[in-house]
């Protein structure tokens, strides 16, 4: 048998390939380059950078926050003087489409009550000029609430809470005190009749 020669294969050593990647890491971090020259792969890293975007976006959703409360609070006023004056209105019909004597022996809640249903069935048809007025009232309460809560440290959405159960105790009172008042001129004139 005659000796075969056989051509040794080079292999680049393990240290060699080491020193390779290591130099290649510290160049540039977040890329590693291989040694066998098929390119370069991207690795995130592992502390994240900051997002900018994130103060960004937080600042939107404060903002957005805000125009809610704002809308609210628009909302709130909106309703508040459309259902008190459709109030007094409907009651004023309600009074005058009825005699002195049905208005006396009719109790005050049943004419509160036949008054508010008159007012409620008016406001369906007004839901457009009173979208209207809440658009309009939004940016002033905005910039309302701004103030008053750079000046008093609450949230938007507190004072606008706040404002809404305002809003609801004025609707309220209304209702209350021209009931009560008729009540108590029906009972003047019961007591001026005998």
């Amino acid at each position: 048998m005659g000796s075969s020669s056989s051509t040794p294969i080079s292999t680049p050593s393990t240290s060699a390939a080491a020193a390779a990647a290591s130099s290649s890491s510290s160049s540039s971090p977040g890329r590693a380059s291989f040694p066998s020259g098929t390119g370069s792969a991207l690795f995130s890293s592992i502390h994240p950078k900051k997002n900018s975007n994130s103060t960004t976006t937080n600042k939107a959703k404060l903002a957005a926050a805000g125009l809610l409360a704002a809308g609210f609070a628009s909302m709130a006023l909106a309703n508040a003087l459309w259902y008190s004056a459709a109030f007094l209105i409907s009651w004023r019909a309600v009074l005058a489409s009825n005699s002195r004597a049905a208005v006396a022996g009719t109790a005050s809640w049943a004419l509160a009550a036949k008054a508010f249903a008159i007012s409620y069935a008016v406001s369906q048809a007004s839901k457009v000029p009173r979208g209207a007025a809440i658009l309009f009232l939004a940016p002033a309460a905005d910039r309302a609430l701004s103030s008053v809560s750079e000046k008093t440290k609450l949230t938007k959405w507190q004072l606008a809470g706040a404002f809404g159960v305002a809003c609801l105790g004025f609707l309220v009172s209304v209702i209350v005190a021209t009931v009560g008042a008729t009540a108590a001129m029906k009972a003047v004139a019961a007591t001026a009749g005998k």
